[in-house]
Formats: C-alpha cells, structure tokens, sequence
C-alpha cells in the first residue's frame, strides 16, 4: 500500500490518495539470525537475513519492523532452541548490536 501522508481512511470509499502497488521483484531469504533488543522491544530486535550465492550464505541485511509484542514472543520462541555458536556466514556482519 502506498499513500499520501496527509491522506485519511475512509472505509468503504475509493480515493487516488491510497494505492495498491504490486511488487514484482523479490527475492527469498534465510533467517540466519537475530539481534539483541534495544529501548522497551524484548526478546530479539532484528532478524538477520542470508542468501545462498555459489553454495554460500551471504549477509542480505537485517529487518527489524513489523512484528507486534506477541509475533517477536513466538519468533523468538521458534529461533532461540537453533542457535548456534558459529555464525553461518563466512563474513563478519555489522549490525547495530549483538547478533545470534
């Protein structure tokens, strides 16, 4: 969804201000990781992101938005019992804080 910032919902009601927009390229990841929350946020802050390059897995960033109180729980619930002590990538990653 796109809009204008200045622009209001009105259920039920078309406008040119609110607009579906289709995106076409995209790309699938791997969770590799998460990072440490920071500020009130609890169990993870980001997910850290991989994808396979040449039988490799190469850092494609981290994602930090979206997921309300409940879904970081349950994420963090599904990732915490897979960590690992080696990190999957070859790199050093950077990150704004602490990665598992």
């Amino acid at each position: 969804m796109a809009k204008k910032a200045d622009s209001e919902y009105h259920p039920g009601v078309r406008t040119n201000e609110w607009l579906k927009i289709k995106h076409h390229k995209s790309d699938d990841v791997i969770v590799a990781g998460f990072t440490k929350p920071t500020g009130s946020t609890k169990n993870l802050g980001a997910l850290v992101l991989g994808v396979m390059i040449d039988g490799k897995l190469k850092y494609a960033g981290h994602a930090g938005g979206g997921l309300n109180d409940k879904s970081l729980v349950e994420v963090y619930k599904r990732l915490r019992p897979l960590t690992q002590s080696q990190s999957p990538f070859d790199e050093i990653i950077k990150t704004n804080t602490a990665v598992t």
